[in-house]
């Protein structure tokens, strides 16, 4: 089946379809030994010899994707009569027969970059009419104004053509701050001139997708090989399938439903609020029924119980150690039977008695600091002679 000549040099890997034209123009192309200038001129690849500069174009060759993370100081080309480093010299000349770069970064950019042997799938990733997305992290002197990024977003003209980038956002914000800007398309050093517009040098640019190929997992100067998902999807890309980025919006704190806000003398929002000794409770009007909703007098019914079993408790820690450092033990005391057959109190220490909270002006006032009232220790009387039952610890009134 007769193919375009430029189509047949480009699937080879020779050069690219555009290279490929003018290669043709300048009658470096023959076909079955004849040199071919014109444009659109056809060959059938199975039947005719087909030559590049006297040498016939490889048929039926393994077709290779490649992604390189280029460092800086690389030229992206096949090669340089200045003999600067280049990007085919990272991958070897011996395994870069009959590759290509797709697309162009220049000498101090870095980031990902495609290499191939196949015209197509370079014309398919670069071709602007297929909007295949490429995202950079630029890094800007000086911190441009709000409005001047503005302007970058709605577009402007560059060489009388009129330019807009698919996304500008801040990556961090610094004296020299970092912009994510995604393109589709591009033209010749477009980030560069586009900052020098709004009057700001581009100091670092980095390329960091295209399409859905990122460089993770690559480091400088590292080549991999593409999967077969991953060529599949740049060369089949469509925009509409991309998934859009979320816009960062400040988050607001969350609200419980029919919880008024109050505001504390610090300036800070709470839902409870102190006014000398009262308390300020949030009104249970509004709340919708079933919502998990406590009651607040029982609630606070339940802090106040708790408070007091706490104060309890911390008491008769305190009570637990006697004057001798020995624990006093609770309940009725050891009787032990003496040398007349008389039961007699143990040597033990009596519990002591139960400290009540005294009635009067000296008790704690409601709602005010809590304090505990205090009162003297007291000891039982020892009992003397035969008795019926244990004494008893009792407190004087």
């Amino acid at each position: 089946m007769a193919e375009r000549l430029q189509r047949i040099i480009a699937r080879a890997g020779i050069t690219s379809r555009r290279k490929a034209e003018v290669l043709i123009s300048e009658g470096r192309v023959a076909v079955n030994g004849a040199v071919v200038r014109e444009l659109g001129s056809k060959a059938d690849p199975v039947s005719d010899t087909i030559s590049v500069d006297g040498k016939p174009i490889p048929q039926g060759q393994e077709r290779r994707y490649l992604a390189l993370n280029k460092p800086r100081a690389c030229v992206t080309t096949t090669s340089d009569p200045e003999g600067r480093l280049t990007v085919m010299d990272l991958l070897g000349r011996q395994s870069s027969t009959g590759l290509f770069p797709v697309g162009r970064l220049d000498y101090n950019t870095e980031g990902l970059l495609l290499v191939t042997n196949d015209g197509d799938f370079a014309n398919q990733v670069t071709a602007a009419k297929n909007r295949v997305p490429k995202t950079y992290h630029v890094k800007v002197s000086g911190l441009p104004a709000e409005e001047a990024v503005q302007r970058l977003r709605t577009g402007i003209r560059l060489d009388g053509r009129f330019v807009k980038p698919e996304s500008i956002r801040m990556l961090r914000m610094a004296q020299n701050p970092w912009y994510e800007i995604t393109l589709v398309g591009g033209r010749n050093r477009q980030l560069h001139r586009m900052f020098e517009r709004i009057g700001h040098l581009v100091g670092k640019i980095r390329r960091v997708s295209i399409g859905n190929l990122t460089l993770r997992g690559l480091e400088p100067r590292q080549v991999r090989e593409l999967t077969s998902t991953e060529v599949h999807q740049l060369a089949n890309y469509e925009p509409s399938r991309r998934p859009p980025r979320p816009e960062t919006k400040e988050r607001k704190p969350k609200r419980r439903p029919g919880r008024p806000r109050v505001w504390s003398s610090r300036g800070q929002s709470s839902s409870r609020a102190r006014s000398g000794n009262r308390r300020v409770r949030p009104s249970s009007a509004g709340r919708p029924r079933g919502a998990g909703q406590r009651n607040d007098r029982s609630r606070d019914n339940r802090r106040r119980n708790d408070r007091r079993r706490d104060d309890r408790r911390r008491d008769d820690r305190r009570r637990g150690q006697g004057n001798s450092g020995r624990p006093v033990y609770s309940g009725r005391p050891a009787r032990r039977k003496s040398a007349t057959g008389s039961f007699r109190r143990s040597s033990r220490p009596r519990q002591q008695p139960r400290r009540r909270r005294p009635s009067g002006a000296d008790s704690p006032v409601r709602g005010g600091p809590r304090r505990r009232a205090m009162s003297p220790r007291h000891r039982p009387a020892q009992s003397r002679g035969r008795r019926s039952s244990p004494p008893r610890t009792r407190a004087r009134p």
